[in-house]
């Protein structure tokens, strides 16, 4: 398509160039490597007016009244609509887009109470915008922010539909939360899983359905900074239920990884504590082939760090198994290799933003 090249100095005095169509409304960032041989990913951008539009849209639906939601823009379409709007699925915004409707959101959260369509939309909106919490300039800013205003409690917390989006931006956001966000957040989460804790508050209701207890578990598993013994004990409390589904995979593999998201290596559990949970997948008969040797590279591979490491011996026999299975690249990735990226959005589980880097 034909494009202009434009130019300008951002807010931190570098140098932004960009392809700008010539008919149309899109604009597609140009970012060059400058060190090694790494790739950045470059994502369509938006002028400012249309962005300042989108931001608009987002007001116009939540501060609509209840009464005039059968006409017109409504908060629990608006996501679609904006998509509309830049003539590009959700999946392919740049990061860049997604922070500018995260702060969207953000101006209209008192309206989020109004009526549940609006809280759980509102829940929802921002949580997608500002995922995974981390990974872009001032996320740390956003997120605690956020966070701030999921504090309070839920207008309507009797609604598992309401619930299951609190918990959903909660974990879409757990890479970007702090220590004490993540403890305190785990505090509640443990009374509900781990036999023995008492609790003063929390948003878990006792009487819970299935789903909601997974979403609840997906969550548990996400939060990086919580007390490696408390990381033992909910991956014995995973094994326990093992039987290896694709999301008892994902669970294990989050909580036994050898490289945290968003979190250093003195939060990854110990080898010796994982190995056991290792053993129960090598005697199991698999399934899911290629979730299984994602989840055994995932939990045994090198770091070159010895607290870290399994022994020589412990990842031949993983290795030994992936090989008999034809799970080539999953024994590849035992030695450190793979693209950091795709291995990055397997343990959020989902995509990651075009753009964002991690």
């Amino acid at each position: 398509m034909p494009v202009l090249i434009s130019g300008e100095v951002t807010e931190i005095g570098t140098l932004s160039i960009a392809c700008r169509m010539l008919e149309g409304k899109r604009r597609f960032q140009l970012e060059f490597p400058l060190r090694g041989d790494v790739v950045l990913e470059g994502g369509p951008e938006f002028p400012p007016e249309v962005v300042k539009q989108a931001r608009d849209a987002v007001a116009e639906a939540f501060f609509r009244k209840p009464k005039a939601l059968g006409s017109g823009l409504r908060p629990r379409s608006l996501l679609a609509y904006l998509e509309q709007h830049f003539g590009l699925g959700r999946q392919l915004w740049s990061v860049a887009l997604l922070r500018s409707v995260w702060e969207g959101f953000v101006d209209v959260h008192q309206r989020r109470r109004v009526e549940p369509e609006y809280e759980q939309s509102w829940l929802n909106g921002v949580g997608y915008c500002l995922r995974p919490g981390t990974g872009s300039k001032l996320d740390a800013w956003r997120v605690e922010k956020t966070a701030a205003l999921l504090d309070s409690w839920l207008q309507f917390p009797k609604l598992e539909p309401v619930r299951m989006e609190l918990w959903v931006v909660l974990r879409r956001l757990a890479a970007g939360l702090s220590h004490a966000r993540q403890e305190q957040l785990w505090t509640q989460l443990a009374a509900v899983m781990i036999p023995g804790r008492k609790h003063w508050k929390t948003r878990v209701p006792h009487e819970r359905s299935i789903a909601e207890d997974n979403e609840l578990l997906r969550l548990a598993v996400s939060l990086s900074q919580i007390p490696v013994g408390d990381k033992v004990l909910l991956g014995e409390f995973v094994m326990r239920k093992f039987q290896g589904t694709r999301d008892d995979l994902w669970r294990i593999a989050r909580i036994g990884s050898r490289q945290l998201l968003g979190a250093g290596p003195q939060w990854v559990v110990p080898p010796d504590q994982v190995w056991p949970w290792i053993e129960k997948i090598l005697s199991s008969k698999w399934v899911e082939k290629e979730t299984v040797g994602w989840a055994l590279a995932t939990m045994a591979r090198k770091t070159d760090d010895l607290k870290r490491d399994f022994s020589e011996e412990q990842i031949e026999r993983v290795r030994n198994r992936l090989l008999r299975e034809n799970l080539q690249t999953a024994a590849d990735r035992l030695e450190g290799h793979g693209e950091a990226q795709q291995e990055a959005a397997a343990l959020l589980g989902e995509a990651l933003p075009v753009g964002l880097r991690l």
